[in-house]
Formats: structure tokens, sequence, C-alpha cells
């Protein structure tokens, strides 16, 4: 995590057989991917960041490969 300007940065990561990745709340920031690492092999392989019903961001995917992992980050605005 670090601050830049009037923001914090959170990094967030999942991999294979991770639950969501709960991150913050739509109304704190904007989430986005940074890095995906792996095995992309036909239609099994998925990677997303969704707002949810409860308002707040996640990362999850979906994998038949090992060696998927996704990388995100949150742009908390400081002061909301």
């Amino acid at each position: 995590m670090s601050r830049l300007g009037g923001c914090r940065i959170i990094f967030y990561e999942w991999k294979k057989g991770d639950s969501p990745v709960k991150m913050i709340h739509k109304d704190e920031g904007f989430c986005y991917l940074v890095q995906i690492r792996g095995g992309f092999a036909g239609g099994g392989e998925l990677v997303r960041i969704t707002i949810e019903k409860d308002g707040y961001w996640y990362l999850t995917g979906a994998s038949i490969q090992q060696s998927l992992y996704v990388r995100a980050i949150a742009v908390k605005i400081l002061g909301r």
C-alpha cells in the first residue's frame, strides 16, 4: 500500500483456488487489473473485476490451468 497525492494505492492478488477477493467500496474509488500470469488454453480461463450487489469491487477468476495468477490495484480516494 502506498500514497499518491490524495489517493491510497492498494494491491490485491488472486490465484486459482482462492475465493473472490473483496477490495474497496465503489464509493471509495476504483480498481483495475495490472498483471495476469499463467496459462490460458482454450475457454477454461477467466479473470475479472466486478462491482457486486454489496457495492464492493471484487477480484476473481476461474482456471483449469494451475498457474493462473492475477494482480489488481485499488485507487482509494482519501477523504471519502
